[in-house]
């Protein structure tokens, strides 16, 4: 019975996938602070930030610290203190309306929905009750940690795993010198590989 991965290879991969959850920490981190652009990653992907001109009436928005509301449209207003009027992006509640500057809502409101999903949220959250926003926060932060967990353990189990090896055919030898073909050097790394991960 030969081990799928033996323990220093087994070593490596975990090592590995801690290096990859530390990097993942620290793209959350820089998202959090508000770094860079795009999807965080700076490769310019898609992004769930929100530019309010991009939204149309109706849109679902998640703003990070009260919950999940509905863009009703922007429209200038004039704050109080002053007499120059300016754009607010104005937002629907279950309890109440909202208004945000345009420039504090590009910051504060991120994309309910893909460009193109349609789903509609359960509810709307409450602005004057922002406890049901947080529970549902930690309620998500907690099956993100245990999916994290549960993979961990199915590939340590996994490592762990031994099976007979891979009986050599004749037949296969055959076929393969039959191959009228040169194998690139890829192709020949590849081949030895799985053999090694066979036999």
């Amino acid at each position: 019975m030969r081990p799928v991965m033996d323990s220093k290879e087994a070593d490596k991969y975990i090592r590995l996938v801690k290096e990859k959850q530390q990097i993942g920490l620290q793209k959350l981190k820089s998202k959090k602070a508000g770094d860079g652009g795009g999807n965080g990653d700076g490769s310019g992907g898609f992004s769930y930030k929100v530019d309010p001109y991009d939204l149309r009436s109706g849109d679902y928005v998640v703003h990070k610290k009260v919950g999940i509301r509905r863009f009703v449209g922007i429209k200038f207003d004039v704050p109080k203190g002053s007499s120059e009027p300016i754009e607010y992006v104005f937002i629907e509640y279950s309890d109440d309306m909202a208004k945000l500057p345009v420039k504090q809502a590009s910051r504060m409101l991120y994309r309910y929905n893909l460009l193109n999903e349609t789903k509609k949220p359960w509810t709307l959250s409450k602005l004057n009750d922002t406890s049901v926003w947080e529970r549902r926060k930690i309620k998500g932060k907690v099956a993100i940690q245990k999916m994290v967990v549960d993979l961990m353990e199915l590939y340590l189990h996994r490592l762990k795993q031994t099976r007979p090896p891979y009986p050599k055919n004749p037949a296969m030898v055959d076929f393969a010198a039959q191959f009228p073909y040169e194998p690139t050097p890829d192709q020949k790394q590849v081949r030895s590989q799985l053999i090694l991960f066979h036999c």
